[in-house]
């Protein structure tokens, strides 16, 4: 068989390379993405919900499910986070839920002793507590 070798060149063949290659896709989907990085502001005024929802839709499409929000106030409008996604909130991050607008998180919440949730009047949390 002339694609069989007596020394065969592993760096270069795919039944190498393919196990490799899953596992650090896999590694990578673990990551958490934050919604900074689809282009929220985090700074009070500008509305995410936008950037939330395409962050939320990429991490559907790849497999990630963990998000961070970092230090800033996520100004939000009606938003649902799937129970499949664990939202990591660091000290300093908060949804600010704009009025009569709802935030579901049906995911798990990690969170330290800070607040994490902020509103106008008429706000409605929805989602099962831990």
């Amino acid at each position: 068989m002339p694609w069989i070798s007596k020394n065969p060149d592993l760096k270069n063949d795919p039944r190498y390379l393919e196990p490799k290659i899953n596992k650090n896709a896999a590694l990578l989907a673990q990551l958490a993405t934050t919604p900074k990085d689809f282009g929220a502001k985090g700074d009070g005024v500008s509305n995410g919900t936008t950037a939330f929802n395409s962050m939320l839709s990429y991490c559907n499409s790849n497999g990630i499910k963990t998000v961070r929000m970092t230090k800033g106030i996520y100004v939000v409008d009606d938003l649902t986070i799937p129970e499949n996604i664990k939202v990591i909130i660091d000290n300093g991050a908060m949804f600010y839920i704009n009025n009569s607008k709802t935030l579901t998180i049906n995911g798990e919440i990690e969170a330290g002793s800070y607040q994490i949730f902020d509103w106008n009047k008429g706000l409605t949390l929805s989602g099962s507590l831990v």
